[in-house]
């Protein structure tokens, strides 16, 4: 079984998404809610479709902390999709649509492969995503 614990939660804001706004705020929450989280985690620990849904219905996580959570747990086959992440999917044609939340594992598995033919790691994607979109005027929420 997988269970998260706050050093799960401190590399996703701290090390990953430090400059989100509301990081602080946001850490806080998934810290106060750890043990829901995992409860989260525990019910569908062998579906992350219904995994990332679930954790979306937990006040003050939408999906983009529900994929960041999943990506600590599983960070060489699940994707964190901040709108950076999801945007460059989608320049590049990786993905075809924002909306991860009816197939998240799909969404995830085509960037891992993308990953694996280009030699980086799904963190690698996600810090890409960022340098190359930074001053990009508009950037894509995942839906």
């Amino acid at each position: 079984m997988t269970t998260l614990t706050e050093r799960n939660i401190v590399k996703l804001f701290d090390h990953l998404w430090p400059g989100m706004l509301y990081v602080q705020e946001h850490r806080a929450t998934c810290v106060h809610n750890l043990k829901t989280i995992n409860n989260c985690f525990s019910k569908f620990k062998h579906d992350h479709n219904e995994l990332i849904n679930s954790l979306c219905s937990l006040d003050g996580i939408g999906l983009t902390i529900a994929s960041g959570l999943i990506w600590t747990a599983f960070p060489r086959t699940r994707v964190p999709f901040d709108k950076y992440t999801l945007t460059y999917a989608l320049d590049k044609r990786i993905l075809r649509t924002e909306l991860i939340s009816t197939d998240y594992i799909n969404a995830s598995e085509k960037i891992k492969t993308h990953c694996k033919i280009n030699h980086m790691t799904i963190e690698d994607f996600v810090r890409k995503s960022l340098i190359e979109l930074e001053e990009h005027e508009y950037l894509m929420e995942p839906k």
